[in-house]
């Protein structure tokens, strides 16, 4: 007998019916269901397409600078007078072509943070 194996990371429950049995595939633990099947190992390219699709990060604008710019343009945040809001939407624009589609988390990472050394003691950054 061949033992079949899921793919890494794949939960598979068990659900009993009243005359059959029913498994449900979750891409992980308390992750989204993507297949549901009545066989315990699927072999289907289906199922494995299913599985990949469901794992691949969505690139999403509420990822990105671009979306977090957006966001902000169309929020109370902005100053409520005319050339303040010009002057931030300018510089703001700016940024969004620079980093655009780069994700938020790039900004997170401690290599970007400079730590508040920016002209504090030690004579500006040579």
């Amino acid at each position: 007998m061949v033992k079949r194996s899921l793919p890494k990371g794949v939960h598979r429950v068990r659900r009993k019916l009243k005359c059959r049995v029913k498994y449900h595939f979750y891409a992980w633990r308390s992750g989204p269901k993507f297949w549901e099947d009545a066989i315990p190992h699927p072999v289907s390219p289906e199922f494995f397409q299913a599985f990949a699709a469901c794992t691949v990060p969505q690139k999403t604008s509420a990822n990105l600078i671009d979306g977090l710019v957006t966001d902000f343009l169309s929020s109370d945040a902005m100053p409520p007078k005319a050339r303040s809001r010009e002057d931030v939407e300018l510089w703001i624009k700016k940024f969004q072509v620079e980093f655009g589609e780069d994700p938020i988390a790039m900004f997170e990472e401690p290599a970007v943070n400079l730590g508040g050394k920016l002209g504090h003691g030690n004579g500006g950054i040579t």
